[in-house]
């Protein structure tokens, strides 16, 4: 049993062990790697995920985040494989099947099957003379010196280097693809993240109608009952369609406390000429990132289809686009 003073130490070296079991991994990343992930490149069907216990979750975990950055992937269960779930496999297809000591039966069974039926298969296992190895197509060798179990017995360290090895393959695919964030928003549209990777300027705007705007000559009176009605913490100041200013609350606050005549000011007089902009069509996480470092709360929008738009911060927050 270990004593409160010894927990520290001891998680400590569990986690010097896992990190290292993943350096171990990276020293001997050679070229059969490089061959490995520019099969998986060019797979015309899906990559299957092969496993069963503790390395069955790391390659379930594997197979999702393969779907996840743009390359087609699932998960079959070793025993579910062998009583009949190898019919979901094609000839276009690879298999990537996952293994520490590369002698489950189950895996191995899959793969003889495979061989037959002309399936390209991967290895992923911590013994490179193992069955596994020796008839898979390709192998990745996981080099593991032990577990970080007192007893060396319990799969830790070997899953850890399995599932980082299985996050660079699916990186250095997507990489490989020229995906962008675009095409991660595609495969998470629900949530936070989705939203930030979807949502553009122009479905948060205000347009039309709803955008606060006065001509230079009024006073800054009319301006504050314009910001007032439209409610959006300013107001543009438009001739000819085109924005010659922005005029916000705070400024008028700062015109309060200086007791400017409201009533006698032209807002041309007093309005500020540099504001941001932004286009219609970026993400509203990048206008966010701009109000941010500006620190300012409206960007003036520009769009084809709507033209002259604000947009406020307060939009992006209750969008539920910002962290805050």
């Amino acid at each position: 049993m270990l004593l409160e003073s010894q927990i520290i130490k001891r998680a400590s070296e569990i986690l010097t062990i896992e990190s290292e079991a993943i350096q171990g991994v990276q020293a001997s990343l050679d070229q059969s790697f490089i061959s490995v992930c520019k099969e998986l490149f060019s797979c015309k069907g899906k990559i299957i995920l092969l496993g069963l216990g503790k390395s069955g979750i790391i390659a379930k975990k594997i197979a999702a985040t393969l779907s996840s950055t743009g390359a087609p992937s699932f998960f079959i269960h070793a025993s579910e494989a062998i009583h009949g779930d190898i019919g979901m496999i094609s000839k276009q297809d690879i298999i990537v099947a996952v293994s520490h000591s590369g002698e489950t039966q189950e895996i191995i069974t899959t793969l003889s099957v495979a061989n037959t039926l002309g399936i390209v298969s991967i290895a992923m296992t911590s013994n490179s003379n193992s069955r596994l190895a020796q008839i898979a197509t390709m192998c990745i060798h996981i080099p593991i010196n032990r577990e970080a179990c007192q007893h060396n017995l319990a799969p830790t360290a070997s899953t850890t280097a399995m599932l980082a090895l299985g996050d660079a393959i699916a990186l250095i695919l997507f990489e490989m693809k020229g995906m962008t964030s675009e095409d991660f928003a595609r495969t998470h549209p629900a949530g936070t993240l989705g939203k930030k990777l979807l949502t553009t300027v122009e479905s948060l705007a205000h347009f039309g109608k709803d955008v606060p705007s006065v001509s230079p000559s009024v006073f800054i009176i009319d301006a504050a009952l314009e910001m007032s009605n439209k409610r959006l913490g300013c107001t543009l100041i438009t001739h000819n369609q085109e924005v010659e200013g922005i005029f916000t609350d705070g400024d008028l606050r700062r015109l309060i406390h200086n007791t400017t005549n409201l009533q006698t000011t032209q807002i041309s007089n007093v309005m500020s000429k540099k504001f941001k902009s932004i286009n219609a069509s970026e993400l509203a996480s990048n206008a966010l990132q701009i109000m941010r470092i500006s620190k300012i709360q409206v960007l003036v929008v520009n769009s084809e289809r709507h033209g002259i738009g604000v947009l406020s911060i307060y939009d992006i927050i209750d969008a539920g686009l910002s962290d805050e």
